[in-house]
């Protein structure tokens, strides 16, 4: 069985907690959807463009996709999250948990370039 090394990592971390948390997790810097798309084709020589959409277009086309209620308010709640910056923060819970700095998507990238190969 292939396991994620971040995995084993926050595992270990969580296991000796105790009580209710909730963590937020992040890379070493926020990123805007543009900009992860900018370092996705960079580093992929990938081309991929983003439509932006507003939260009436994406309840429709994800609507029109046969999606269920509860999935897309929660898709919807999630950009809306996304796009306002309400998601755009670095946190040290990585480390925290890990015991290990959180890596760049650019270096994630880079090390697990096959898992986007066609």
């Amino acid at each position: 069985i292939a396991v994620w090394p971040p995995l084993v990592y926050f595992t270990g971390a969580l296991l000796t907690e105790t009580g209710k948390h909730t963590y937020d997790l992040s890379g070493p810097q926020a990123l805007t959807r543009d900009q992860e798309i900018a370092v996705f084709n960079r580093v992929l020589g990938t081309k991929i463009n983003a439509v932006h959409l507003d939260d009436a277009a994406l309840t429709g086309g994800l609507t029109a996709a046969g999606l269920p209620d509860f999935l897309i308010g929660l898709i919807v709640g999630a950009d809306a999250s996304i796009r306002t910056g309400r998601m755009g923060k670095v946190t040290d819970a990585v480390e925290r948990l890990s015991g290990r700095k959180p890596r760049s998507l650019e270096d994630w990238l880079s090390a697990n370039r096959e898992l986007f190969a066609a």
